[in-house]
């Protein structure tokens, strides 16, 4: 929102101190995100003293002068008077906005660095005009010997009200503050701030806006809660007055016509967006708002003549002239109902809407302006009627003469101010205050709320306007008082209450856990978007095809291709990274933590939000360490190092009862995949990554190994403590086994058996060979096992260490069939 201050002071008395003003504006909550000065209240037009004046080799009329401001610049200028003059003047530096007299009406234009009849000049001499202190044109400003040389230009000439130079504030609006949408708006906000009285907009003579002949048909009363109309006729469509255009432009609009300028001007002043159709265009001068149908097609204001309709979104808001759609209520106008040059008869709508609905129909059309910019953060909806009065008003400057024929009003809402009760000690708790009853009754005064005691003591009944959307419990009449207050004039205190310990959710300090524990197995951690693309999800099927059932959530409205679904494994991700780092580096080990997205369906058709399981993931490939003098090639990665990470990450979370099954998933290749397996419950899968899927991630050729485990679901098991085991303090025994099992046989199967077979005295099972040969039948391997005995309690006997061997032995013939090698 652009805020001219000359406007602004039409209705509050408001200092030249603008810094002040900022400053408080701010603090209230109102953000100034920047400020514009514009002539001679620009801080880069300065008093300079020109030190030397020649005449331009390339044109007589053309002067290039040394300036003095106090350091000296070049600059060349073409005014009459330059060449008659070595006084003090006016001097615009780079960066400074003046006035544009090169231009019909009122514009500005920023001064920069230019080559002028082939001299660099670095500012310019500014006339009364350009300064907007005056409308002498002819010739540059002079000043008295008494300025001083580096002044600001505005410290040696009075102030005028009447100038068209000006200060223009840029207020950042949220959604809390939308009645700053407007001049006005602003004006009892900085009146409530420094204690001032408004001038409020008086309301000018005219029609009374009430029920009448024009009453609008509200078919969605609910979207539409106020609707105002007048008709109009013997209007003269022509330019605005100059001090309207002026208004115009400073608050960031070009004028177009009387019309609709003081549509526009109107919406400014008193936050009030309004529409002015032609009213012969009209089938209907009986206006309706109702859906759109689907198939409707609009031409909005802003089409080019050749442009195609726009085919309007089926069930958003319109307004409606019979059948006919003629502008998206609230957003934009239609152009086949404008006014142009030919208009004489208009009707002129002021209406109020509900703001979600307002926007959205902006997110579903795409259109943007200043009124559904207003309506989609609140309007007052009693200023509809008030709106049509002051456009009359401004449109007599152009036609005396006009004519109201008919009016119409057609509301759903009440208008009736209503009470909120606050008591002193509720704000005095909420703050941290010792505040009187009067203390807070002066700041909701000032901010235009009506105040009497309440029936209990110490309590206040505030009746809140309708203008006041942003106000509708106590706790915002408290936040009301601190902003108007100031909320650095809050006394600052201690809370009596201790401040309660800070601990961290399970989930989170066991997720923390996780990424020290693949730090330390070395691996980096990267982080890629949650968001990704069709292409990319997919081309993790690539040897195995994608499934039917694999589904991804898709994105409404995404920003880009790549980002429109959201991801359904870790996997993707880490291997487009890997790709792009297997350019610069030989060996790379990754992982990611993060959330993968699975959308849910519903039975009955209704709508349920997707599951965002958090997983694990991780791929290695190249050397797992760099060449060195003792291992100049050392190893590369492979399935193995995998698993192991995989075993040694389960240890450092204190997960147990981890085990590896053979299993077929994308994107692994078959016959080098396996899955995690706890309890008969699958955690995961891990394996080398298929050639195919390697291929369309820029990695062919490379070997990589990777796993992708279900996180959340897996360190649900994990313990928070390690569970320790007392050290043996008498001598173990280790004893072999041999046996012959057929090749599909599984090492975790044979390793389960043996260790429950030998009870508690088996400390650990280890297979340390395999062997495949001569003297082994095909389809089966010779598996040699070692048993870590131990009693614990006593020294172990060889007599025990055979007789529990020939148990275990007893148990792989019966339970898994295998020929015992003595």
């Amino acid at each position: 929102m652009r805020v001219p201050l000359s406007w602004l002071r039409e209705f509050v008395p408001i200092g030249t101190n603008v810094d002040e003003l900022v400053e408080r504006l701010t603090m209230s909550g109102i953000e100034v995100e920047t400020i514009e000065y514009i002539g001679v209240f620009s801080p880069k037009v300065i008093v300079g003293q020109i030190t030397t004046c020649t005449v331009s080799p390339k044109d007589p009329k053309v002067h290039i002068l040394t300036v003095s401001t106090p350091e000296p610049i070049t600059v060349v200028s073409a005014a009459p008077n330059v060449a008659h003059g070595s006084g003090r003047v006016a001097v615009a530096l780079p960066g400074a906005t003046i006035i544009d007299r090169s231009k019909p009406g009122f514009a500005v234009r920023d001064v920069v660095l230019a080559t002028l009849y082939g001299v660099s000049s670095n500012g310019l001499l500014c006339s009364d005009a350009e300064l907007g202190i005056g409308h002498d044109h002819s010739g540059i400003r002079f000043f008295g010997d008494d300025a001083q040389i580096g002044a600001p230009a505005l410290s040696v000439v009075p102030i005028d009200p009447s100038w068209e130079a000006d200060v223009v504030l840029h207020l950042s609006i949220l959604p809390n503050i939308a009645r700053c949408q407007s001049i006005i708006g602003v004006a009892h906000e900085v009146a409530a701030i420094f204690g001032l009285q408004v001038t409020d907009l008086r309301d000018d003579a005219g029609p009374s806006i009430q029920s009448g002949p024009l009453d609008p048909i509200l078919d969605d009363a609910g979207n539409c809660r106020r609707f105002s109309v007048a008709e109009v006729s013997d209007v003269t469509v022509g330019p605005s007055p100059a001090w309207l255009q002026r208004r115009l432009i400073l608050a960031g609009m070009q004028p177009k016509n009387n019309v609709v300028d003081a549509s526009n001007y109107v919406m400014l002043e008193m936050g009030q967006p309004t529409h002015t159709y032609d009213a012969t265009k009209l089938t209907n001068r009986v206006l309706s708002v109702g859906p759109s149908k689907s198939g409707e097609k609009l031409r909005t204001i802003i089409s080019d003549e050749q442009a195609e309709p726009m085919v309007l979104p089926s069930g958003i808001l319109t307004i409606r002239s019979g059948d006919d759609p003629v502008a998206i209520a609230g957003v934009m106008g239609g152009k086949e109902t404008s006014v142009d040059a030919q208009t004489s008869e208009i009707l002129i709508e002021s209406a109020n809407f509900d703001l979600i609905t307002i926007r959205r129909s902006q997110k579903q059309t795409k259109l943007f302006s200043e009124s559904s910019a207003r309506f989609s953060r609140g309007v007052d909806p009693a200023l509809t009627d008030r709106a049509i009065r002051r456009i009359l008003a401004i449109l007599r400057f152009n036609s005396p003469l006009l004519r109201v024929h008919s009016v119409g009003d057609s509301k759903n809402i009440s208008l009736d101010d209503f009470s909120i009760t606050l008591s002193v000690s509720q704000i005095n708790t909420t703050l941290g205050t010792q505040w009187s009853l009067s203390e807070i009754e002066t700041p909701l005064r000032r901010a235009g709320l009506r105040c009497k005691p309440g029936t209990a003591a110490d309590t206040l009944d505030v009746w809140i306007p309708t203008s006041r959307g942003d106000i509708r419990e106590a706790c915002d009449l408290i936040e009301e008082v601190a902003r108007l207050v100031g909320y650095d004039r809050i006394p600052e205190t201690m809370p009596t209450d201790p401040i309660p310990q800070a601990t961290m959710d399970r989930a989170i300090r066991v997720r923390e856990k996780a990424r020290d524990a693949m730090v330390r197995l070395g691996y980096q951690e990267i982080m890629t978007y949650t968001l990704s693309s069709r292409e990319v999800e997919t081309a993790l099927f690539a040897a195995h095809g994608v499934p039917e059932s694999w589904v991804a959530l898709e994105l409404l409205n995404p920003v880009t291709v790549e980002r429109s679904i959201g991801r359904t494994s870790l996997l993707a991700g880490l291997l487009g990274t890997l790709g792009l780092n297997a350019r610069h580096t030989n060996g790379c080990h990754l992982f990611e933590l993060g959330l993968v997205i699975h959308p849910q369906s519903s039975p009955s058709g209704g709508v349920i939000l997707p599951k965002e399981p958090v997983h694990l993931a991780m791929v290695t490939s190249g050397p797992l360490t760099a060449p060195s003098m003792h291992e100049p090639e050392p190893r590369r990665a492979d399935i193995a190092d995998v698993i192991e990470t995989i075993r040694e990450f389960a240890h450092l979370l204190h997960l147990d009862k981890i085990e590896f099954e053979p299993a077929t998933a994308p994107p692994f290749q078959q016959g080098a995949c396996g899955k995690i397996v706890r309890e008969g419950q699958t955690f995961g899968y891990f394996g080398l990554i298929h050639p195919q899927v390697l291929g369309r991630f820029d990695l062919g050729g490379r070997m990589v190994a990777g796993a992708e485990l279900r996180l959340d679901a897996l360190l649900a098991h994990a313990k928070d403590h390690a569970t320790f085991r007392e050290i043996p303090r008498f001598p173990g025994i280790d004893i072999d086994i041999a046996i012959i099992v057929p090749e599909e046989m599984l090492a975790g199967t044979i390793v389960t058996t043996a260790t429950a077979a030998g009870g508690d005295l088996v400390c650990g099972v280890e297979i340390f060979d395999v062997y495949r040969g001569a003297q082994i039948q095909a389809g089966q391997k010779a598996i040699a096992l070692r048993l870590k005995l131990n009693a614990r309690s006593r020294t172990m006997q060889m007599e025990e260490a055979i007789d529990l061997r020939q148990r275990v032995a007893a148990a792989l013939r019966a339970e898994l069939n295998a020929v015992v090698r003595e």
